[in-house]
């Protein structure tokens, strides 16, 4: 049985998916730092989704469960592939927190959240990231990326994961 998970309300600034460097910059003097820990990895050049196995059920939720630490929960690193379950499409700006601090409702871009379905294993609620919202179609094959979310008061630019349509 797959299960239905939830993530943190995301606004957006852009539709695009953005490839962020692993390096810890996004450009020459931009720091960057994860949105959460336990929430996704970044290594060897790829993004996962971490999700936790409950050693006592077999059953897994995500984010990887914090309660209980590594003796309830074994760490599972989620496919980076996944499709489109369903969707919809935000059309005005969020209240705080969840706003990413626009001051303006001018500066508000809608953007497209969704569930995607990872194989066998999870369907997951994401922010989907696409140049055109109008063309995302459920079943539409989707890939994991990485994206800004904000920038906090001491510059540091906060990452976090989305989806965004295979090919893109």
């Amino acid at each position: 049985m797959k299960a239905l998970i939830g993530s943190k309300g995301l606004a957006a600034r852009t539709n695009a998916a953005e490839e962020i460097p692993l390096e810890g910059r996004l450009n020459e003097g931009e720091r960057w730092r994860l949105v959460a820990d336990r929430l996704f990895v970044v290594a060897d050049h790829e993004t996962a989704l971490l999700a936790g196995r409950c050693r006592r059920t077999g059953q897994l939720r995500f984010p990887l469960p914090e309660a209980g630490g590594s003796e309830a929960f074994e760490e599972v690193r989620l496919p980076s592939a996944g499709k489109l379950w369903t969707f919809t499409v935000q059309r005005f700006r969020p209240k705080s927190p969840f706003n990413d601090g626009m001051a303006h409702d001018a500066e508000f871009v809608p953007y497209a959240v969704g569930y995607v379905e990872l194989g066998d294993l999870l369907i997951v609620e994401s922010r989907i990231v696409a140049a055109d919202i109008g063309a995302l179609k459920i079943g539409m094959p989707m890939r994991l990326v990485r994206e800004r979310l904000r920038r906090d008061p001491d510059g540091v630019e906060v990452i976090t994961y989305a989806f965004s349509p295979e090919g893109a």
